[in-house]
């Protein structure tokens, strides 16, 4: 069986964006400036106003926003 390129190019701009937006959350959550409904608001906008299904990453980010403690991030090196 083989996958059409479009769907694994879909799936590799949905793992990129994902990628992109944890960091962007641990650079806020390290910032001390996080709030995850501005955050997932603009997630939702950008995707929506761009028609790029693979921007919608909210559902990752509440995810690890859940599980990320704050004093962990901070003390994280690099």
């Amino acid at each position: 069986m083989e996958i059409p390129l479009r769907l694994v190019a879909s799936y590799r701009s949905y793992l990129i964006q994902l990628l992109k937006d944890v960091d962007c959350l641990i650079g806020c959550v390290r910032g001390g400036n996080y709030s995850l409904r501005d955050h997932t608001n603009h997630v939702i906008d950008t995707s929506l106003a761009k028609a790029q299904p693979w921007r919608f990453t909210a559902y990752v980010l509440k995810y690890v926003s859940a599980r990320l403690h704050r004093d962990d991030v901070v003390s994280l090196d690099g």
